[in-house]
C-alpha cells in the first residue's frame, strides 16, 4: 500500500519540500532557511514516513527534526551517503565524506541515463561531479557560487562572473571526457541554474539537462530503494 511521504530538502540557504500524498497528488512548498519554522507544515496532510536531505548547520536540521516530531510524533529519517547505490559507485574512500546533495544529485542523474555525466548545481556554492557511463563517480570540485564571486564584481551582471563558473564546468568536461569513449551529459540544478542557463555557451559545453528538483528526486529514489518504512512514530 503506498504511504503519504514527506521529503525535505534542506539546503544553506532554502528548505524545499514535496509531499507525495497516498492518493497519487503532490504538494510542494519552500521558505528561506533561516525563515523556517515548524507552521510551514502545518497545512500538509499528515505524512506517514518523513525523509530529509540537509547541508545546512546541525541546528536547522534539529529545528525540522522538532517540527516533524511536534506536529506528527515522526521520526525523520535523514538521508546519508553510501559507498554505492544500485550499481553507481562513491568515489570517495570515505563515503560519508561527500555531501548527501551531491550523492543524490549523481542517484538523480543515473536514473535518467547510463551516459557519461557531469552533474552541476549551482547553488550556494558550484558543484561539479563527474559520473562515467559504468557509474563509477570520478570525484568533483566544489567552487564559490554565483552570488559569492558576484560580491568580488562590481556588479552581479558583470560578465566575468559567469565567465569564471563556464571556464571551471569546461574544465571538468573536458576531464570527464579523457575517461570515457561516449558523448557526456550535463545536468545543471540549483538555485542559480536557471541563470546559469540562460547564458550558457553554445558551443564548448553541451547543452544542460534542466533539473531544478534533483536533490529531491535522489531523495525519493533512495526512499523506494534503499531504505524503505524507515520513518515511525516517536516513543514517549
Amino acid at each position: 500500500m503506498s504511504k503519504t511521504r514527506l521529503f525535505i530538502d534542506s539546503g544553506n540557504t532554502r528548505i524545499k519540500w514535496r509531499l507525495l500524498i497516498q492518493d497519487g497528488s503532490i504538494q510542494e512548498g519552500h521558505c528561506a532557511q533561516a525563515e523556517f519554522r515548524g507552521h510551514v507544515f502545518k497545512s500538509l496532510p499528515v505524512p506517514q514516513e518523513i525523509w530529509i536531505a540537509n547541508v545546512a548547520a546541525a541546528p536547522r536540521l534539529l529545528a525540522i527534526r522538532e517540527s516533524c516530531r511536534d506536529l506528527w510524533n515522526l521520526q525523520a529519517t535523514v538521508a546519508t551517503p553510501d559507498g554505492e547505490f544500485k550499481g553507481l559507485s562513491n568515489g570517495y574512500s570515505m563515503p560519508s565524506t561527500l555531501g548527501i546533495d551531491r550523492w543524490l544529485n549523481l542517484i538523480c542523474a543515473r536514473s535518467q541515463t547510463t551516459q557519461p555525466s557531469l552533474i552541476i548545481s549551482a547553488g550556494t556554492a558550484l558543484t561539479l561531479d563527474a559520473l562515467t557511463d559504468a557509474g563509477q563517480h570520478l570525484g568533483g570540485w566544489i567552487l564559490p557560487g554565483l552570488h559569492s564571486l558576484a560580491h568580488a564584481a562590481v556588479t552581479q551582471a558583470d560578465p566575468s562572473v559567469t565567465h569564471t563558473l563556464f571556464k571551471a564546468i569546461q574544465h571538468g568536461a573536458s576531464l570527464l571526457r579523457q575517461h570515457v569513449n561516449a558523448p557526456i551529459k550535463v545536468f545543471l540544478t540549483g538555485g542559480d541554474a536557471e541563470r546559469l542557463i540562460m547564458e550558457w555557451p553554445t558551443t564548448s559545453i553541451p547543452q544542460p539537462i534542466l533539473v531544478i528538483d534533483s536533490v529531491i528526486q535522489g531523495l525519493i529514489a533512495l526512499a523506494d530503494h534503499q531504505y524503505p518504512n524507515e520513518s515511525s512514530p516517536v516513543n514517549g
